[in-house]
């Protein structure tokens, strides 16, 4: 992994490419797509917690434009975490940069950050918990595991898609049951509370915002799905 002053350096040369590269790179997505007004005004369609980050920084003077480089320098962050954990895991400094211009070369990922949608925070939420789920795997520590509960609570509370990273959480335990540093009762009772932490603060800021006026986008994608089954089964 190389000497301890110089992974630090590393980590942040690499993150520093990835930064300049996402900022150069031709954008494949506008600032504002149509489903962007829908964050923007906090429509009750949407899930809280990026309407309140747009809001949030809206209230702190910066335009949506401003906003993306919020979201670019989140991702930065979430990167070196997740680079720091691959040098921890035994991962080579060829390969690491090799997948940092990987990254860069998709186009979409760095695009992701300049529009005012979700993916850009719900990606940088994702690589944070790749780290810590490295880290628990190697070690099975409880503070990790927690941390990942946390992340994929978060993850739910941005996109209710997140509920696809649940299944990890159990299969990522088995794997590391031998090793766990905790009691049984105690383990079980960090991952309710650490899973459950993001989408109550998410409930408890939608609330806040739009009391019991409550809708959600499930009926009208369900309908969608329905609707191109049936066109697919037409054809």
């Amino acid at each position: 992994m190389g000497p301890p002053l110089k992974t630090p350096l590393f980590v942040a040369a690499c993150t520093t490419l990835y930064a300049v590269g996402a900022l150069v790179t031709p954008r494949a997505f506008p600032l504002v797509e149509p489903d962007s007004a829908s964050y923007i005004e906090f429509s009750n369609v949407r899930t809280a917690i990026y309407p309140a980050f747009l809001r949030i920084f809206g209230e702190l003077g910066l335009g949506l434009e401003q906003i993306t480089y919020v979201q670019l320098a989140l991702f930065v962050l979430s990167l070196a975490t997740l680079l720091a954990a691959l040098l921890r895991a035994g991962m080579s400094r060829t390969l690491i940069v090799l997948m940092v211009v990987g990254l860069l070369a998709s186009v979409h990922l760095p695009s992701c950050h300049w529009t005012i949608m979700t993916e850009s925070i719900f990606i940088s939420v994702s690589t944070i918990s790749v780290a810590f789920w490295l880290d628990y795997l190697k070690t099975g520590r409880v503070r990790f595991l927690a941390a990942i509960c946390l992340c994929v609570g978060l993850l739910i509370a941005i996109r209710p898609a997140g509920v696809a990273f649940l299944p990890m959480i159990p299969i990522a335990i088995w794997l590391q049951w031998h090793r766990r540093d905790v009691p049984r009762t105690a383990l079980a009772a960090v991952v309710v509370v650490s899973l459950a932490f993001g989408p109550v603060i998410e409930r408890i800021i939608y609330r806040g915002v739009h009391g019991d006026q409550q809708s959600s986008l499930i009926p009208v994608t369900l309908l969608g799905k329905a609707a191109m089954v049936v066109r697919d089964y037409r054809a």
